[in-house]
């Protein structure tokens, strides 16, 4: 992965509607409710991600993956066949899982039934980069920035979520994929 550089370029002041469907956690849920949450949106992008809550081992569960890398590969051509139909014509992103730090989860307190394995983030963007390239859809590799940019310096204490300079960072770069290549495109028509 190479290193993205700060983007300098300003962009004009736009307008813009952020549907955000949280909580959905895996690959298979997402599939199952995708469409009926796309009704009443005609989306110019639609930059989506999932993978996280796909590896999570619970104890529960006898650690086994919460989906396994087989259905997860057939529910992102599902996603992506549903994106297609739902919204003709809006451009798809899709964004890579980001790295988790296994040690800070183990010594987290709400992680005692629950983990998850950089090895598995690594398989699972391996299947959806594979999934995305055999659909032509783009990829933002949001893994590969965060690496760059120090992984221990931006995940939090918990192994999993983002410090403020690791919440920025992602901000900056999805914002920048997102808003400032569709502003161009439409600025070029």
């Amino acid at each position: 992965a190479h290193c993205v550089g700060k983007a300098s370029t300003r962009l004009p002041t736009a307008r813009y509607t952020v549907a955000h469907a949280p909580g959905w956690g895996t690959s298979e849920v997402l599939r199952n409710r995708v469409a009926a949450w796309l009704r009443g949106y005609q989306p110019a992008v639609i930059a989506c991600n999932t993978g996280l809550h796909d590896i999570g081992r619970a104890r529960a569960a006898d650690w086994q993956r919460a989906v396994a890398p087989e259905r997860y590969e057939r529910n992102l051509d599902a996603l992506i066949g549903i994106f297609r139909t739902a919204a003709a014509s809006a451009r798809l992103l899709w964004l890579t899982t980001t790295p988790i730090i296994r040690a800070r989860m183990d010594a987290t307190e709400g992680y005692r039934h629950y983990r998850r394995d950089e090895a598995d983030v690594a398989a699972y963007n391996d299947i959806a980069n594979a999934v995305m390239e055999r659909n032509r859809v783009e990829v933002l590799d949001l893994h590969g920035a965060v690496k760059c940019a120090g992984t221990e310096r931006l995940i939090g204490p918990d192994g999993v979520h983002f410090t403020e300079d690791g919440s920025r960072l992602l901000g900056s770069l999805i914002g920048w994929r997102v808003i400032g290549e569709h502003l161009r495109t439409v600025e070029e028509e």
